[in-house]
């Protein structure tokens, strides 16, 4: 091997003419390796929808709600589908359910928003961190309901805020709970907190019948 030492006032080099023999290099935790270094495989492209529901399951709800959306009203759930899990918000703070099932509401539509490089372990993860910002008992039907927490989820994975329409129906919070009261709706989310066996914090349908808009 041709080489030389180097000393210009500093530690010693070692250089190495091109046609010498490559040494292996020290990995992160300073132990040699010859093997390449493999970079982690990318996630494939996960598609994100946002999924729209009309309060509880009456007939005379989805009625309504066909006429009150162009009025920017009506009494809506929203949650995010990202995977097996659609992600939303209420009493009880962020929970999960079957997509486009939630149990108490009627699936009205799906909104395509786009597709999200995260994985799904970093989107468990991201979750985790938005519970600290998302606490059930800072829930609020119109300053924090489930469209702002959508569209805070919705930016976070990447594929930008949610539809105008659906924050101009957060923003109806005083209709939305008015309409509820006349129907006889109870608290806004379908879900409540419980406690499991392990003693954490869990979701459990709120009512089988019918929740209020969260």
């Amino acid at each position: 091997r041709r080489g030389a030492l180097l000393r210009s006032g500093g530690p010693r080099q070692v250089v190495t003419w091109p046609d010498s023999p490559v040494a292996p290099r020290a990995n992160a935790m300073g132990t040699g390796s010859s093997k390449p270094s493999r970079s982690a495989k990318p996630a494939a492209p996960t598609p994100v929808m946002l999924n729209v529901y009309d309060l509880g399951t009456s007939n005379a709800v989805r009625a309504l709600n066909r006429i009150l959306r162009d009025l920017g009203s009506g009494a809506f759930h929203v949650g995010v589908e990202v995977g097996n899990h659609e992600w939303s918000y209420g009493h009880c703070g962020i929970f999960s359910s079957p997509p486009r099932s939630c149990m108490g509401h009627s699936f009205s539509e799906a909104v395509p928003m786009g597709m999200t490089e995260i994985s799904e372990r970093d989107i468990f993860k991201l979750v985790r961190v938005l519970e600290k910002d998302w606490p059930g008992s800072r829930y609020d039907i119109i300053q924090r309901n489930c469209c702002q927490f959508s569209n805070d989820l919705c930016v976070k994975l990447g594929v930008g805020p949610v539809p105008a329409w659906v924050m101009r129906l957060a923003s109806a919070g005083s209709s939305v709970t008015n309409f509820g009261a006349a129907l006889g709706l109870g608290p806004c989310c379908c879900v409540h907190a419980g406690r499991g066996s392990g003693g954490g914090e869990i979701c459990t349908p709120y009512e089988p019948s019918f929740a209020a808009c969260c």
